[in-house]
């Protein structure tokens, strides 16, 4: 049921627009992730992937539901995750800063520090109901990948206005179409999330009891 509720505010609020990883200006209408790549400079979409934007963050009683949105099907990937990965991300998307940094704040902060930056995020897999995800950083050693949750790749992707990536198999497996949602019969939602799922857990609709570990 909170599933059910969660994914309904996020319908009612996927016509209004989404927040998006590119690299216009905040008090702008943001291009969308399907119009961005015509964009001088703009990173190519690899393939077997979907370029998705950031429709939200929307908590519940149960947990916090990320939600992208692949614009041109306009089905929604929802991916449930902790309280603190929330706030980050939810703060980022209105350009406000906690009043003392947080883990991804200090993040940046390393990264500019080492003149490095996030080139694109790849959520690559689900396994066992978990998301997997994969971290592109560019430096002056040249391009290193970092395997990591899709929260905190999200999180530093929307403050550098880097790409964010959704495999094809990813999104066949665990996204859901708005028809669907108009609906009323969300096709991969389980009942609640997982009992007693460790704070943090990237976790798919449909998971099982126990997540695997990130």
């Amino acid at each position: 049921m909170v599933r059910s509720l969660l994914l309904s505010l996020a319908l009612v609020t996927l016509p209004v627009g989404c927040a998006h990883t590119s690299s216009a200006p905040a008090a702008t209408e943001p291009a969308t992730a399907a119009s961005a790549e015509a964009d001088e400079g703009a990173i190519p979409t690899p393939e077997g992937f979907f370029r998705v934007d950031i429709l939200g963050v929307i908590p519940g009683p149960e947990g916090h539901a990320l939600f992208l949105v692949e614009p041109l099907t306009r089905r929604l990937l929802p991916i449930w995750i902790g309280q603190t990965e929330a706030m980050s991300i939810q703060l980022r998307l209105d350009r406000r800063r906690f009043e003392r940094p947080l883990t991804h704040d200090l993040i940046d902060q390393l990264l500019e520090l080492f003149d490095a930056r996030v080139r694109e995020v790849r959520v690559d897999a689900v396994h066992d109901g978990t998301f997997v995800a994969t971290l592109t950083l560019l430096s002056d050693r040249g391009s290193t990948r970092l395997d990591v949750r899709p929260s905190d790749a999200i999180a530093l992707a929307v403050s550098s206005r880097a790409p964010i990536f959704v495999a094809r198999q990813v999104m066949d497996k665990a996204s859901l179409s708005a028809e669907a949602l108009e609906r009323g019969r969300p096709p991969l939602l389980s009942p609640e999330p997982p009992a007693g799922a460790p704070e943090g857990e990237e976790e798919a609709p449909g998971a099982s009891e126990t997540p695997a570990g990130i």
